[in-house]
Parts: C-alpha cells; sequence; structure tokens
C-alpha cells in the first residue's frame, strides 16, 4: 500500500481572487476522498495535514498507512483561470 499512495499525486483547483487569494482550500478529507477514488483506502487520520492548503504549487503529505510505515502523497493545487 506504501508505494502505491506514494505514486498517487492528487490535483485540485481552487478560486483564486484578482489579489491572489485563494477561495477555499484543500483538507485532508478532500485528499482522503481523491485517494479512495483512486483504489487506494486507508484511514482519514493516516493523512498528517496540520491545516489546510490554501496556496497554489506542490505539496508533500505525509501519510501514516501503520506505526512503522509512512510514506508521503504529492498534492497540486492550481488556480482557476482568471475571467
Amino acid at each position: 500500500t506504501a508505494s502505491k499512495t506514494s505514486r498517487m499525486k492528487p490535483k485540485f483547483t481552487l478560486d483564486v481572487g484578482k489579489n491572489g487569494k485563494a477561495f477555499g482550500s484543500v483538507t485532508s478529507t478532500d485528499i482522503h476522498i481523491a485517494l479512495e477514488d483512486k483504489g487506494v483506502s486507508i484511514d482519514r487520520t493516516a493523512i498528517q495535514l496540520n491545516k489546510p492548503i490554501k496556496s497554489t504549487g506542490q505539496t508533500d503529505v505525509e501519510v501514516k498507512l501503520h506505526a512503522d510505515v509512512t510514506t508521503s502523497v504529492t498534492v497540486t493545487v492550481e488556480a482557476t483561470a482568471a475571467q
């Protein structure tokens, strides 16, 4: 499961205002749903996200699968196209 999980690279899109501030955020629940949609079944509390992601770019998020097994998932957040 660790190697399968680490290969997952979920992408999210946030609306961004004219000043570059994101509306909304990506939470551990969002990441959990994205992983489950790709066939990775883990407990939501295994996703070690201290605070919601509110900026664009890539973030490595630690996932604690067992007491001795930890991996990471690269989460990409993109901005919606300016209107």
